[in-house]
């Protein structure tokens, strides 16, 4: 029976004949669940704020436990965002650049939420 729940909750994965294996683990996929109910542009307020929390404490950890290295990775991410910004304005209907452009903008706060060297945020 708590084989079963694990296994429902995606911690561990039964393979047939094999047994059972602990998976990589994230919240991602239960954080993510609620989406759908959150989804609106009445909910959009609500999601926003969520996202300002988080990312203003990791930028707070961030500051006091980046390492220089991590500093630097991050000065090239914005460069490296700043330059496409300048690309997709003289192209605005290029969608090849936009997704570029939103990857670079993901990147950037991926790595600011590794700098606050907390897994937990990291993992969501």
């Amino acid at each position: 029976m708590a084989l079963q729940k694990l296994n429902t909750l995606g911690i561990i994965e039964t393979r047939v004949g094999k047994g059972s294996f602990v998976c990589s683990f994230s919240l991602r996929p239960a954080l993510s669940a609620p989406s759908v109910f959150y989804g609106g542009e009445d909910k959009y307020h609500d999601v926003k704020q969520l996202r300002n929390l988080l990312e203003y404490e990791c930028m707070r950890l961030a500051v006091y436990s980046a390492s220089d290295a991590e500093k630097e990775e991050l000065k090239g991410a914005l460069e490296h965002y700043t330059k496409l910004v300048d690309v997709y304005y003289g192209n605005i209907d290029n969608h090849d650049i936009l997704e570029q452009l939103v990857d670079a903008d993901f990147n950037f706060h991926y790595k600011v939420v590794k700098m606050s060297h907390n897994k937990l945020y990291r993992d969501i």
